[in-house]
C-alpha cells in the first residue's frame, strides 16, 4: 500500500478484483493528498514571515555596516600603495 500510496508502482503486484482495484485507486488519491499535505507543511514550515524578513534584513545591514571602516581602511590602504609605486 505504501508504493502504490506514493504513487510508485511497481507492475509486480496489482489488484485483480473491482473490489481490490477501487482500494487501490483510492489509495492512490489519499497517498497523493498526503504528500501534497506533508510538503504543504514543509515548505510553510521552511518559509520566513515578514517579521522574520525585517529582522534577517536589519541583522544583515548592522553586519555590513561593521565592515565598512575595514573595507575603507583596504581601499585607502591599496590607493596609497598604488601612489607610492606610480610615482615617478
Amino acid at each position: 500500500m505504501f508504493v502504490t500510496g506514493t504513487t510508485v508502482g511497481y507492475g509486480d503486484l496489482y489488484p485483480v478484483t473491482h473490489l481490490g482495484r477501487g482500494f487501490a485507486a483510492l489509495s492512490a488519491v489519499a497517498g497523493v493528498f498526503a504528500t501534497s499535505l506533508l510538503t504543504a507543511a514543509l515548505i510553510k514550515a521552511l518559509t520566513r514571515t515578514s517579521q522574520e524578513d525585517c529582522a534577517f534584513n536589519f541583522l544583515r545591514r548592522e553586519k555590513a555596516i561593521e565592515r565598512v571602516p575595514a573595507i575603507a581602511a583596504s581601499i585607502i590602504a591599496r590607493a596609497f600603495r598604488h601612489k607610492k609605486k606610480h610615482r615617478r
